[in-house]
């Protein structure tokens, strides 16, 4: 997670922090003390307390205007090019963003602005990709710049990125995004909401591109100024952030017609009960979750305790598997099976290890899975809860 600003350079003037939920290559407060069977009818709830999203009042990008930065000669143009052009007008679009609004109106279908070509280098740094969109957008053949703007850029590989906010290129992050400040060519400010996508050992090819493209365009037309919307739960956001495609990380992939592409959280299907990150055409839900529905456990250094979960389907499922992950090997988890199906009740034991420090966070990842399908619960261990 960044904390540090970075710099800028004329005539580029955004000297504001980036996307702290930075996104990563997908591995194929606390919630109120509710009971299992709290507050939305058992038969139609997955799980009644999954947390809700929020938004901080700031303005989303109602219809996207995507301009897509490319390398000549990158093997993967033409495919990433066809992918620009079909995400924003996609079934998947409108699937998980047509839900978010705000003071503005609410998101719907976007439209390819065409692409520019990203020059050669063998090493590129956050003022390189500032300065080409601000002299892009300075070219009156290109569309004026508004709020509606967004860019995609992908970094080729074999190129290096530096941030002047410090996080290292490929293991701290895979993508990004964010936003710069410019003046249109009337003179008036204008923000304009970028991602970065870098082109990795382990996300060189393209599906892995167009999974973090995804997750990063979503973001930044529900987040694109950083006052937009996040899920409003400090477990759920340990692991990764809590933009609404951050939270999903841990729980697969979809598509949008040929591309692979992430998943992102939905308030509507958590207010109904239901996974959050799937859709509401993905089939059967099944979950084991922690019965009281917390997503925060307090532990010191040292102590152990003992979580009861609950398994829930909405229809007739095989057997799941259930994997507990923690992301710190100083917090062990063990559950008392790794087979389960609906009703059935099992036991995770969380331990920290004396050697932590008195103040910590470890966040945990329960996952349900089954036939290629992935259900994920999240939160975090820690006496920072305290």
């Amino acid at each position: 997670m960044l904390a540090a600003c970075g710099g800028s350079t004329p005539p580029v003037s955004s000297m504001d922090c980036p996307d702290a939920g930075l996104a990563m290559v997908p591995d194929t407060g606390p919630t109120p003390d509710a009971g299992m069977d709290a507050g939305t009818d058992a038969g139609t709830a997955l799980f009644p307390r999954y947390p809700r999203v929020r938004s901080h009042g700031g303005l989303v990008q109602t219809q996207v205007h995507l301009r897509v930065a490319i390398a000549a000669g990158d093997p993967l143009a033409g495919a990433l090019e066809t992918f620009s052009r079909d995400i924003v007008t996609s079934a998947w679009w409108a699937q998980v963003t047509a839900e978010y609004c705000g003071p503005n109106g609410c998101i719907g279908p976007g439209a390819f602005d065409g692409t520019v070509t990203l020059p050669p280098a063998t090493s590129y740094s956050e003022d390189d990709v500032r300065a080409l969109i601000a002299a892009d957008l300075a070219n009156p053949a290109v569309r004026e710049p508004d709020a509606q703007s967004n860019y995609l850029l992908f970094i080729p590989a074999g190129a290096t990125f530096t941030q002047p906010f410090g996080a290292p290129s490929c293991s701290g992050y895979h993508a990004y995004h964010y936003f710069l400040t410019l003046q249109s060519r009337a003179g008036a400010p204008v923000r304009v909401p970028y991602s970065v996508m870098l082109r990795c050992s382990d996300s060189s090819t393209l599906r892995t591109q167009t999974f973090l493209a995804s997750h990063e365009l979503v973001e930044a037309a529900t987040d694109p100024f950083m006052d937009g919307f996040v899920v409003d739960d400090s477990g759920w956001a340990a692991t990764h952030g809590a933009e609404l495609a951050d939270v999903c990380l841990y729980s697969g992939t979809t598509t949008a017609g040929p591309h692979e592409v992430e998943r992102v959280y939905s308030d509507r299907r958590a207010a109904r009960g239901l996974d959050p990150c799937r859709l509401d055409s993905d089939g059967v839900d099944f979950t084991t979750v922690p019965v009281s529905g917390r997503t925060l456990i307090v532990l010191r250094p040292g102590e152990a305790t003992t979580i009861p979960l609950r398994s829930r389907s909405l229809g007739a499922v095989p057997d799941w598997t259930l994997q507990a992950l923690s992301l710190d090997a100083r917090v062990q988890l063990s559950l008392s099976s790794t087979t389960t199906n609906d009703g059935q009740d099992l036991t995770l034991t969380v331990s920290a290890a004396a050697a932590l420090p008195a103040t910590f966070q470890v966040p945990f990842i329960l996952s349900s899975k089954s036939g290629g399908v992935t259900h994920a619960w999240q939160g975090a261990v820690g006496s920072l809860y305290e």
